[in-house]
């Protein structure tokens, strides 16, 4: 249990329950529960800097125009708070030939009331417009006209925000043999994410569910395999992004040809060679070898409300590259 005072914004309280429970020697569970808060960030209460930007006006039939939008700080932000809920199950098997291998499963569910988030100069206008929000109209101004001429995206307290959804892991350790006379060690590591709701819901307005779009894919991995034998050493990693959508509010045939960026997966390695000299130093020889197989990234619009707006791109950006890093410890 912990109880912050701040000056600005007054006392807020936060404590965390943890409960571990070895159920059979391969098997334990483990669930937290935990009360949160967070001060917002300097930057976030008074940063502020101002750019252009396009929206869609719902009023004029998604008409698309350019305006002034000021993005940044909001010195009334209150402290945000979470109520986190965690559950899991580790499996590590004991039996001879799956010795060495781990296996965990965690479900988890973030609730913040009063939660810290940019909503996005297109979200102002869409709640205005079509939901009458005055609380968020007043964060715009009109020209005589009633177009859109500036947006105010500063910082909001979202009424809330949530994200729920499962953690994997998988993890094999083992020192084969090989090589004879040699010493050596192997390692595999899984790791994926899944997640089923990232939703915001600003004050008086309707909750908007993000998962599964370009920011927050719905499923995410990493495999790394590590193998040293004797000096050397290889490790290979692979990052997958699951297909996404390029906005989570389009619906393909209706708004937009095609809502949808493929599935990435790039791989990276390294090779290296280790030593030690007469007088006890050691050294280290490494290889970096980034996006092994020259994957290159997807081409989509440059913002989510920008049909016809210049291209950005998702994955990696710099193709094949190559370093080479040298360590002497003495």
């Amino acid at each position: 249990f912990r109880r912050s005072d701040y000056e600005r914004s007054g006392s807020a309280d936060s404590w965390k329950l943890g409960l571990n429970w070895q159920v059979l020697n391969d098997l334990r569970l483990r669930a937290t529960k935990s009360r949160d808060a967070r001060e917002p960030t300097f930057s976030e209460l008074f940063d502020a800097q101002g750019t252009n930007g396009q929206i869609m006006d719902p009023l004029y039939n998604g008409k698309a125009y350019e305006i002034s939008v000021t993005r940044g700080g909001n010195p009334n932000l209150a402290p945000e708070q979470a109520n986190t809920l965690t559950a899991g199950v580790i499996w590590s098997p004991s039996f001879s030939f799956l010795d060495g291998l781990q296996v965990s499963v965690d479900w988890f569910d973030v609730q913040v009331e009063g939660s810290v988030a940019l909503l996005g100069a297109q979200r102002f206008v869409d709640e205005c417009r079509n939901n009458s929000q005055s609380s968020l109209c007043n964060y715009i101004v009109f020209n005589s006209s009633n177009e859109v001429n500036r947006v105010l995206d500063t910082y909001q307290n979202v009424a809330q925000a949530r994200v729920r959804g499962v953690d994997y892991e998988v993890a094999y350790r083992r020192e084969p043999d090989f090589f004879a006379g040699q010493t050596e060690s192997l390692s595999v590591r899984a790791l994926a994410g899944f997640v089923a709701e990232r939703s915001d819901t600003p004050e008086g307005g309707t909750p908007r569910d993000v998962a599964g779009g370009l920011a927050t894919p719905e499923l995410t991995g990493v495999l790394t395999t590590s193998y040293n034998v004797g000096p050397w050493g290889l490790s290979m990693q692979g990052r997958f992004t699951d297909k996404s959508l390029i906005t989570t509010t389009w619906t393909e045939g209706v708004e937009v040809d095609k809502n949808t960026v493929p599935s990435y997966t790039y791989w990276s390695s390294t090779f290296s060679y280790k030593g030690e000299t007469s007088n006890g130093a050691s050294w280290r020889v490494g290889l970096n070898i980034q996006n092994v197989f020259d994957k290159r990234p997807s081409a989509v619009p440059s913002s989510a409300s920008e049909r016809f707006a210049s291209q950005r791109f998702t994955g990696d950006l710099y193709g094949r590259r190559y370093n080479l890093n040298v360590n002497y410890s003495f």
